[in-house]
């Protein structure tokens, strides 16, 4: 068995192999050979292959097993996430995509609205190709699905509607009909304290403040939205941190 290492690239589309942006990354960027193995993805599926024949603009690719469906983690974790500064959001986002978050909701809260006002659409194409780069290293081929930012009121709305639907909707045996929140402070409960809690729920949200924190006001409004208190050490964090770690702990234990 070969020891080389196994690299994995994102395709737009699994069933159109013989784009050139493709080519590019297999053959200029990896420098794969013929004969060397390479897994396939894009957002649905993915394939283990093996490079045939290259030439100068077109190379083979065979698959040597049968086309997977990217599997989604459980139970379903919704990152929500303030606009942090630049370098501190793409970090937190690539640890995002490493530890399996489903769905990533950008947040604008207090202190963050100013970075909320200036994000556009090209802002959010360059957060994709982080995501996708995390999704390459860590092999999670499930790449999260990112949200455009929303103000932190709006999503409490929404929280508050799915309460009440869900209170009447079907659930999975043995599930809370409830999703869990958690908001991530030095002020609440340890969160091994939970754990047990959480597992009984189908989603999760986890809420972190922003560089300087949530404001006492938007605090008491989660708080009232049902969101639980808990902290992750006796220390404060820097965001992307707390992100990684908070994250990281509810996957391992759940």
């Amino acid at each position: 068995m070969s020891n080389k290492h196994q690299f994995a690239v994102f395709t737009s589309d699994l069933n159109k192999l013989d784009t050139q942006e493709l080519y590019h990354r297999i053959i200029r960027v990896l420098r794969l050979n013929t004969g060397d193995q390479v897994i396939i993805f894009d957002r649905k599926q993915h394939v283990l292959a093996e490079l045939g024949i290259i030439t100068k603009n077109n190379l083979d690719l065979k698959f040597i097993n049968h086309i997977a469906i990217n599997q989604e983690l459980l139970p379903e974790i919704t990152v929500c996430l303030p606009l942090l500064k630049r370098e501190a959001l793409e970090t937190a986002l690539y640890s995002c995509v490493e530890l399996g978050a489903n769905k990533i909701q950008l947040l604008v809260t207090a202190k963050s609205e100013q970075a909320g006002q200036k994000y556009s659409t090209g802002t959010l194409e360059r957060l994709e190709k982080i995501m996708i780069a995390a999704a390459e290293q860590s092999k999670n081929f499930k790449i999260p699905e990112l949200l455009g930012p929303i103000k932190l009121e709006k999503l409490l709305v929404q929280l508050e509607f799915q309460n009440k639907t869900r209170a009447i909707g079907n659930l999975q045996p043995g599930k809370f009909n409830i999703p869990a929140k958690i908001f991530f402070d030095i002020s609440g409960k340890p969160i091994l304290e939970l754990i047990s809690e959480l597992k009984l729920s189908s989603k999760i949200f986890l809420l972190w403040g922003p560089e300087g924190d949530l404001t006492s006001t938007e605090k008491a409004l989660i708080l009232k939205t049902g969101f639980i208190f808990s902290k992750l050490t006796p220390t404060v964090l820097r965001a992307s941190q707390a992100v990684a770690l908070g994250l990281g702990l509810i996957r391992i234990l759940i």
